[in-house]
């Protein structure tokens, strides 16, 4: 529950703090009562709107006048309808005695949405959620083949907030099936890239070097998850994969068939990116991605 104290001059209040000059919009409902009488009574219900277009702290919803009088807030709705500015938004109460507490805060990607809900709590929503999030790129033939240098899998692709802003625990899962011909020794790389291209180019996050392979025909499933362990902007992405192979100590890698690597600290929280993988089997590979799965859930 959560009441604003009436005041004679300065009742409680609630305020918003935008980090950036963008558009967000505003709703706020509530039920006024009255606690002179016993029980106490209801005198109105109504709501307080607004939109605010900079980077200030502003009044969102202020109490009602009278030291018997009490607003009990029932809903809160913050929405960042900007097209393309992230926000940071900070809910404050501030006190009759004009003592500032911080309630709430939260990282709004376009779209995106901070709640609260009398007897659910605070929450945050994306800006819109398809079914075909979770389980999408799905692909049963043959995707590639060569990967003898680094190589984007452009079909591993996912974009980083298509479940809204990451958080901790929110996971990217991929499944791969890889065969290799008898050529190529090398060490084959996977690596877990972020950036707006989905490509590439975009920053390697993750490396994960298994052993090196050897010259035999071999094939493999891959299970790779990266998860959440610190969200916002220094976030940091840790990356586990076991791969099983046909062959126990050759083919496609030798020892390692299993491994666990965090990244370092980076922005979580760019509008538009994207997670995906590059596969590099190395000097002289002939590889061939012959199925893969790319899906994101939260723990």
């Amino acid at each position: 529950m959560l009441n604003l104290l009436g005041h004679a001059t300065t009742p409680d209040k609630l305020q918003l703090i935008t980090s950036q000059a963008g558009d967000v919009d505003i709703h706020v409902s509530y039920a006024d009562i009255d606690s002179a009488s016993a029980p106490p009574v209801t005198q109105d219900v109504s709501r307080q709107l607004n939109t605010f277009t900079n980077a200030a702290t502003q009044d969102i919803c202020t109490g009602i006048v009278g030291a018997t009088k009490r607003r009990n807030v029932k809903t809160i709705h913050i929405r960042n309808t900007h097209a393309s500015i992230t926000n940071v938004v900070t809910v404050l109460h501030v006190s009759t005695a004009g003592t500032i507490y911080e309630l709430w805060s939260a990282t709004l990607s376009p779209g995106e949405q901070l709640s609260y809900i009398e007897g659910v709590g605070w929450f945050e929503a994306a800006a819109s959620v398809a079914p075909a999030v979770i389980g999408t790129n799905h692909t049963e033939t043959s995707t590639a083949a060569g990967f003898a240098a680094d190589t984007y899998l452009a079909n591993t692709a996912i974009p980083l907030a298509a479940l809204g802003t990451p958080t901790v625990g929110r996971r990217y899962i991929w499944r791969l099936l890889i065969s290799k011909t008898a050529a190529g020794t090398a060490t084959p790389i996977l690596t877990i890239r972020v950036g707006t291209a989905g490509a590439i180019g975009d920053t390697a996050r993750v490396t994960l070097t298994w052993g090196a392979g050897t010259a035999a025909i071999d094939r493999g499933e891959i299970e790779l998850e990266a998860i959440v362990s610190t969200a916002g902007a220094s976030g940091i992405l840790t990356g586990k994969a076991n791969w099983t192979t046909n062959l126990s100590a050759t083919g496609l890698t030798s020892t390692i068939k299993a491994l666990k690597v965090a990244s370092s600290a980076f922005d979580l929280t760019v509008a538009n990116s994207i997670i995906g993988l590059s596969y590099n089997g190395g000097t002289s590979a002939v590889h061939t991605v012959e199925w893969q799965t790319s899906a994101q859930d939260q723990l």
